[in-house]
């Protein structure tokens, strides 16, 4: 059982590492014009969400991607423009910080660190029932 909350703990420490990784890499802030606005089931919490298309221009290249806008209250126009970062290296890679930025790292960290403490816990406590 010890063991189990150590690797869920583990996985969920990947959320925010993996968000931390992207706002590292993408530095570059451009102005990306809304092309279309889809409607998207999240898998956590089974609500709708806007999710903005979103066509933009890097070094004379363009470039048309659906843009992962962490905001459930987000309201998109088609044709107008909106603030996103890119990486110089891989400008397929987007990142927009959210107003919630703290918490959508936060969270994830502190219920994985509990995680592990229980983990480690349960692993304790069944290595010294099988000692008595």
């Amino acid at each position: 059982m010890g063991i189990l909350f150590l690797v869920a703990s583990l996985i969920c420490l990947w959320f925010p590492l993996r968000r931390l990784n992207l706002r590292k890499k993408c530095t570059t802030e451009i102005d990306a014009e809304v092309v279309d606005v889809r409607m998207t089931l999240t898998k956590v919490n089974n609500v709708y969400m806007h999710v903005p298309v979103c066509r933009y221009i890097y070094n004379g290249k363009e470039y048309i991607k659906k843009i992962n806008w962490p905001e459930e209250d987000g309201t998109f126009m088609i044709g107008s423009l909106i603030k996103i970062n890119i990486c110089g290296d891989d400008p397929n890679l987007t990142y927009h910080r959210c107003e919630n930025e703290g918490v959508m790292v936060i969270l994830p960290l502190v219920a994985c660190i509990v995680g592990i403490v229980i983990g480690i816990a349960l692993m304790i406590i069944q290595f010294v029932l099988h000692i008595i």
